[in-house]
């Protein structure tokens, strides 16, 4: 055998040894629902992550949203970073460290890298239901130390929006994020709750001795019927402006723009996008992958017909409404008159087309978004120097 693979060989075991040793330690944190005397809607999906980062052997620290614990135990900003602080301090290089965080994310201000996780006020005399703004861009100085150290860190972002926070990747962190950077996630509280947050946890379950990087990728090929846009950093993620532009434009879960919106003339299938899908689509033609490309034609389709015919229900109920206006004795109460024109519209016919309409957007851009999952597996390039594969479980 010569030296070359000696060298290997006594590489591979060194390291398989120093993971076996490794200690690895998760802080999982948030669930500030904000909402008196409601079902705390994350607290599933915490149960389900506390458990498997449990069998799989992980110490773990919880700081979960709950009004009856004492302040020192609650999500709230200065916890998570004085926890995440100790964590650090008692690690020696080699140990893993993973931040998750399962909650409300909010989208990224101006000058700010990342996003704002809403935690538990920090104040002892706060309204309970009043969250705290917790500026994620605050975590990177402590990232950075535990990458001085030797540790193997990562990031695990559940929240809305949290696309945003790839922004803290280094060269020897790992951050795994569910939502586009512009748009929400489906990870609790809809009727798709918690679809990716149940396959990581699966996936940790089963990956034992597997890289975080392969639990990633096994949970994202689960996830099949929500609209979420899970990414990590050890992986170019192919196409990203068109998926995170085509939810942000047409927003499909209509969590932005209300009942009665829709995004315009639209027409395509994501609007100022078009020219990338186009150019995914002449991609997908070079590799012959001639299903993808009749699939992706296809779902092109449906959705203009549905967004033209809300486009159609809306300008007709907009008309209606204007014509009753016209019609309608200015002596009138406006309140009631106002109430009376939502009743009308309500049974309309119209109404009727545009709710099937948009139930029909719906069910087509989960379909699409399934079909994001195809391009991903043909296109996707892992990086250099890949620390998520370095982080075992």
């Amino acid at each position: 055998m010569n030296l070359f693979f000696k060298f290997i060989l006594i590489s591979v075991f060194i390291f398989d040894l120093q993971s076996a040793y490794s200690k690895s330690t998760v802080l999982l944190t948030g669930g500030f629902n904000g909402e008196i005397n409601s079902k705390n809607i994350f607290e599933e999906d915490f149960k389900i992550l506390e458990s498997a980062f449990t069998e799989i052997q992980w110490d773990t620290t919880v700081l979960f949203s709950n009004n009856g614990k004492d302040l020192s135990q609650r999500p709230t900003p200065q916890n998570i970073k004085s926890n995440l602080k100790k964590a650090i301090d008692a690690a020696a290089s080699g140990d893993q460290i993973s931040l998750v965080l399962l909650g409300h994310g909010e989208a990224g201000r101006e000058n700010q890298r990342t996003h704002d996780f809403i935690t538990e006020s920090s104040i002892e005399s706060r309204n309970l239901f009043s969250g705290e703004k917790f500026d994620l861009d605050e975590l990177q100085e402590e990232l950075e130390r535990a990458v001085a150290k030797g540790l193997r860190i990562s990031v695990v972002d559940l929240s809305c929006y949290s696309g945003k926070s790839q922004a803290l990747s280094t060269s020897n962190s790992c951050i795994l994020t569910l939502s586009a950077p512009n748009y929400t996630t489906f990870c609790a509280g809809d009727a798709n709750s918690g679809i990716f947050t149940q396959t990581l946890a699966q996936a940790l379950k089963e990956g034992k001795g597997k890289s975080l990087q392969d639990v990633f990728l096994q949970a994202r090929k689960q996830d099949t019927s929500s609209i979420n846009f899970p990414q990590i950093s050890s992986i170019e993620t192919p196409y990203a402006k068109l998926w995170d532009e085509f939810l942000e434009i047409h927003d499909p879960a209509g969590v932005k723009y209300g009942n009665l919106a829709v995004a315009g003339d639209a027409l395509c299938f994501v609007c100022q996008s078009s020219s990338q899908f186009e150019k995914m689509i002449a991609d997908l033609e070079n590799l012959k992958e001639s299903g993808l490309v009749l699939q992706a034609r296809s779902l092109q389709a449906d959705y203009v017909k549905n967004l033209e015919e809300m486009r159609i229900a809306t300008n007709e109920i907009n008309a209606i409404l204007k014509n009753m206006k016209e019609a309608t004795p200015k002596t009138l109460n406006p309140e009631t008159v106002s109430n009376f024109s939502k009743w009308i519209v309500k049974w309309s016919p119209q109404k009727n087309r545009y709710d099937k309409a948009k139930k029909n957007i719906k069910k087509i851009s989960e379909k699409i978004m399934n079909f994001e999952r195809n391009v991903y597996d043909t296109f996707k390039k892992p990086k250099e120097n890949n620390i998520c594969q370095k982080i075992i479980i």
